[in-house]
């Protein structure tokens, strides 16, 4: 676990599909502080401690969507776009702390 300012961000990291990344935070093991998958504003923060979390390659999901066929996710770049949904890309599971 890696704790930066407020956003508590989960060490373990799992490639899957956008579809397959929602429902593993539907059921949360911590109801009253589930891990959750970040948004936009939270993967861009995370993009800046790049090197200390290791994000220097693949791409990240957002929770949040850029159209019904694609979801935002974090390019090794820096870059936040669309991703397919379909396609996988890995889940780095955050929460406020």
């Amino acid at each position: 676990m890696y704790i930066i300012e407020n956003l508590e961000i989960s060490e373990d990291i799992i490639e899957l599909n956008w579809d397959a990344a929602i429902a593993l935070i539907k059921d949360p093991v911590e109801k009253n502080n589930p891990y959750r998958l970040p948004t936009k504003a939270e993967l861009t923060f995370m993009y800046s401690h790049k090197v200390e979390l290791d994000l220097v390659s693949n791409i990240y999901w957002s929770s949040e969507e850029f159209n019904d066929e694609c979801a935002f996710a974090l390019f090794s770049s820096g870059i936040l776009n669309g991703w397919f949904k379909e396609f996988d890309a890995m889940v780095r599971l955050v929460r406020i702390i």
